[in-house]
């Protein structure tokens, strides 16, 4: 896939196929390469809590996609349900003996920002996903990031570039993610439009290091981990993500009046816990083992043990693919 800077009309080329925008590459047209052709470990982690009623069917879809995906591994990670959803999932893995799906059941509840992030540590895959359990968004999205992931560190599914409006979400619901949106954008200085969509992908090395990273506990934690590439200088793409239709009539468990404060003053907490974080110098010692000296390591990590943690992190992206590449 190509970039190219900001100060390049998209007039004057239209054979690029992406906008460098602000340290990051937008995908508005699939990849040249595909994820198959680079040839990465691939680990899928589909997050549930209490999804009970529905979980017939999403396990249909995901045998039916794993089947097309034989090198990938999918992880149902149910976060303490009490309505019998990890035994729905553990019985039809039983009926269907597939060896690439399974099950990680963690109790008690925790949130899903604590139950992905215990997930996201025990991945040993080049390339960690997620997307929501209940599939919000179909599973082809799911390709989609990991061909961006070869030329980035981050890749992230964003509704705000999706051609498909979404249908059946009431005044208070859409006003209050416009609302939480623009607190981020004025919080965090990130430059997406939609930081809050349950898809989105890892390089490992990148996976571990955010995830280590990442304090915030409620709905505002994909925020965070934004947050922190972006302080650590890591390759971010967006893919345009489609809410599915099915998934429009589906009741959020989002409090509209309570979550968004709680949303808002995790922002600000966030950013004074994180208040240290920067990313290494190139002229900075190298800690650890002298292979770690190597410059095509993709970080370099020192943490302190206090509860303000410092990551002192460098990608090497530049040395991948050209992309945006001086």
């Amino acid at each position: 896939m190509q970039g190219r800077r900001e100060d390049v009309p998209r007039s004057q080329d239209n054979r690029i196929k992406g906008a460098f925008i602000d340290s990051r590459i937008v995908a508005s047209e699939p990849p040249d390469i595909g994820y198959d052709q680079f040839m990465k470990s691939v680990v899928v982690l589909l997050p549930v809590h209490n999804e009970a009623w529905l979980i017939g069917s999403v396990l249909g879809q995901v045998l039916d996609f794993a089947r097309s995906h034989e090198d990938w591994r999918f992880v149902f990670v149910d976060d303490g349900s009490s309505d019998g959803t990890p035994e729905a999932i553990e019985k039809r893995l039983e009926e269907t003996r597939s060896h690439r799906i399974e099950l990680l059941a963690l109790t008690p509840n925790r949130g899903k920002a604590l139950a992905l992030r215990e997930a996201v540590l025990g991945t040993s895959e080049d390339l960690v996903l997620f997307t929501d359990g209940d599939l919000a968004y179909p599973l082809e999205h799911l390709e989609a990031l990991a061909a961006e992931l070869e030329h980035a560190d981050v890749a992230i599914g964003s509704r705000a570039l999706s051609r498909v409006r979404q249908s059946n979400i009431s005044m208070l619901r859409r006003f209050s993610g416009t609302a939480f949106n623009i607190a981020v954008r004025l919080i965090t200085t990130l430059p997406f439009d939609d930081t809050q969509a349950g898809l989105k992908g890892f390089r490992r090395d990148a996976a571990r290091v955010l995830f280590r990273a990442q304090r915030v506990r409620d709905f505002a934690f994909d925020a965070e981990l934004l947050y922190l590439a972006k302080v650590l200088q890591l390759r971010v793409v967006e893919i345009p993500a489609n809410v599915s239709a099915r998934h429009s009539y589906k009741k959020s468990r989002v409090n509209m009046l309570r979550d968004p404060l709680r949303m808002f003053w995790s922002l600000i907490r966030m950013r004074f816990t994180h208040r240290r974080l920067r990313p290494r110098e190139a002229s900075d010692p190298v800690p650890g083992d002298p292979l770690v000296r190597d410059r095509t390591a993709e970080f370099e990590i020192e943490v302190e043990a206090d509860l303000d943690q410092v990551i002192e992190c460098r990608a090497s992206s530049r040395k991948r693919a050209g992309v945006g590449a001086e």
